[in-house]
């Protein structure tokens, strides 16, 4: 209950403010990571007492836990203040994310014995996540998703200016991404292609017979 408080107030804190976000979640080696990157523009030279400058002074807003903890990042320039924060879920599972937890109105998460399951539904109550760019990478293969982008080859599912709807992933614990290499196998070579490069070389040999016997003969 208590984590749910803190990233509770966590959102409230960007609701006002003018925050674009982030959110990438990438499954590869076995484990889950999150990396998430709040940008929030400053106001006559300078940011509001709310949202970032919030975090600053209280880390616990990013804690999953009382043992865990997103590890966070500040930096800025003139216009603006980004906060990176990122997670790596080694010794706990994907389903104690707050942004999972808290961010998604309905939600169902599945840990089977060869893949997991991801079904996130209806409006995102996350403000500070609200209409941002939603990334999936893996390693592994995905057995079903409605990515609005996707690129198999590399592992990327990309829902774009995600808001309210459904996203949807399944994804392999065993079967992983297979780069594609092209090899030349002899039982693939046609027989009529195999006839003529035989003809060929027999050529070549016979020229340079014919011409190395005529040598001979002066």
């Amino acid at each position: 209950m208590r984590i749910k408080k803190v990233l509770l107030v966590l959102i409230a804190l960007f609701v006002l403010t003018g925050c674009t976000a982030k959110y990438e979640l990438t499954y590869e080696n076995d484990v889950f990571s999150e990396h998430i990157v709040i940008n929030e523009e400053k106001i006559n030279g300078s940011l509001s007492e709310f949202g970032i400058n919030r975090v600053k002074t209280n880390p616990n807003l990013v804690k999953l836990d009382e043992k865990n903890s997103y590890k966070y990042e500040f930096t800025n320039d003139e216009k603006s203040e980004t906060l990176t924060l990122d997670f790596k879920y080694d010794n706990i599972s994907i389903d104690n994310s707050l942004v999972y937890k808290n961010c998604f109105r309905y939600k169902t998460f599945l840990d089977k014995d060869d893949y997991y399951y991801f079904h996130l539904e209806g409006d995102m109550v996350c403000e500070y996540l609200s209409s941002s760019d939603i990334v999936f990478k893996t390693d592994k293969v995905v057995l079903k998703h409605n990515a609005d982008e996707v690129d198999e080859e590399k592992g990327i599912y990309k829902w774009n200016d995600f808001e309210k709807g459904e996203i949807v992933f399944q994804v392999s614990k065993t079967e992983k991404i297979q780069t594609a290499t092209k090899t030349i196998d002899d039982g693939i070579i046609p027989l009529y292609v195999k006839i003529i490069i035989a003809a060929i070389v027999g050529l070549i040999i016979f020229v340079v017979y014919r011409k190395v016997k005529k040598s001979q003969e002066f």
